[in-house]
């Protein structure tokens, strides 16, 4: 691999023995992965911490840096923790687990990397230009940036985003690559997409079916709001590895390159959704036949366009006194709920707004709740499979109807 003068120095420890490992380990992966290069970054998106995921030593890791005089070299922004910084005690989290979460954030706080805790920095002011290189560990977010902004990243483990932070560098191979952009499969949509729910199982039912690859969607018959793209991100990136997707005369770089794309979509794999064959049958699948315990709706983080739907939804009613009804969003974005009235509308109604975590990352069982209903196929795929939960999918308009009602 060649290095510059700066960065050979950065890998000899010359700007510290916290930035010397961080290259160290860009230099060993990006070798191994046939990287002839490293490439200067314009952010980073660190995962790695919820106190569930890292435990003591990643707590054991961050503190090492911090002593070595780790400090980050771009914007850098942090994935949701464990629990909700400041309301910790509301949602039940235990003194225990509280304590070691915050320590995790004091030593990325240590370390300038912005304690933004959201799966959506695109959002909350981490938000790349058209073929800037970033670094991202977010699966969501990285589907997100590569394929709605036409950011450039690869989906990065937490310890490289971090080491990416630490150095403002990254290897230049996969998707930072022109070449590696280009779509493999030919995603013909016959399903009617409507709620975010929708493209949610979409993502998921096409990540299950082509696993890795770029996939070129057909233009939907209504096309997708910013919330469905953020739900198909995330629901592409959970049930396979995809990192990027276009949708035809949509998405930046469909549009750029729709020429280019409609001459090599004959060669192209080709799969066609159907909503009988595959939308509704995720929806049954993930059903609740008793009311949930817990309902969930931010996974990826809601954006203040959905916390106002749930608040002009929940306005004047009352949600059932035996179900827990939380919406998971970034720290501020709740600000801006707040300052709007919504927060206020959505605690009447009996809900909460929570900040910083997700229920992806949380202590669930801990809390004590074994059904959980939700609008995110992500959820619900690490919920079932990880936790072992009971977890039902539903439209938002579904879902309120429940809070409401029950089932």
């Amino acid at each position: 691999m060649f290095l510059t003068k700066e960065e050979e120095k950065m890998l000899d420890g010359e700007y510290g023995e916290a930035t010397r490992l961080a290259m160290r380990l860009i230099v060993k992966v990006g070798e191994a992965l046939g990287a002839q290069k490293l490439i200067n970054i314009n952010s980073a998106q660190v995962s790695g911490v919820s106190y569930k995921n890292i435990g003591d030593p990643g707590i054991q890791l961050l503190e090492d840096l911090v002593r070595l005089g780790g400090k980050s070299k771009t914007l850098s922004t942090l994935n949701p923790a464990g629990m909700d910084i400041k309301n910790w005690k509301k949602m039940g989290i235990p003194k225990e687990f509280a304590e070691k979460q915050l320590k995790i954030i004091s030593l990325y706080m240590q370390m300038d990397i912005l304690p933004t805790c959201s799966c959506i920095p695109y959002l909350i002011g981490n938000s790349p230009k058209y073929r800037e290189h970033v670094a991202w560990a977010e699966s969501s977010a990285v589907t997100y940036a590569n394929s709605v902004l036409g950011a450039r990243t690869n989906r990065e483990g937490g310890p490289l985003a971090l080491a990416s932070a630490l150095t403002g560098k990254t290897a230049f191979y996969g998707f930072h690559m022109e070449e590696n952009r280009l779509p493999t499969h030919y995603i013909e949509l016959k399903a009617k997409l409507r709620y975010p729910a929708d493209y949610s199982i979409l993502g998921y039912v096409v990540g299950k079916k082509i696993k890795t690859g770029v996939p070129l969607f057909s233009y939907p018959r209504m096309p997708p709001d910013m919330e469905c793209l953020k739900a198909l991100s995330a629901g592409l990136a959970t049930s396979g590895s995809i990192s990027l997707f276009h949708i035809e005369n949509y998405t930046i770089e469909a549009i750029i390159k729709n020429k280019q794309l409609q001459n090599e979509k004959s060669n192209m794999e080709k799969i066609i959704v159907e909503e009988e064959e595959d939308i509704k049958p995720v929806f049954e699948e993930y059903k609740l036949t008793t009311n949930p315990d817990l309902i969930y709706i931010g996974c990826p983080h809601a954006s203040i366009q959905e916390i106002r739907k749930i608040a002009q939804m929940l306005r004047n009613r009352k949600i059932k006194g035996d179900i827990e009804f939380w919406i998971g969003t970034a720290a501020n974005i709740k600000i801006l709920a707040d300052r709007a009235g919504y927060t206020d509308i959505i605690e009447k109604s009996g809900g909460k707004i929570i900040t910083d975590t997700c229920i992806v990352v949380s202590p669930l069982k801990t809390l004590g709740f074994q059904k959980i209903l939700t609008n995110s196929a992500k959820a619900c795929y690490y919920l079932t499979g990880l936790e072992k939960l009971d977890v039902g999918i539903a439209t938002l308009e579904e879902i309120i109807k429940t809070a409401i009602e029950g089932v």
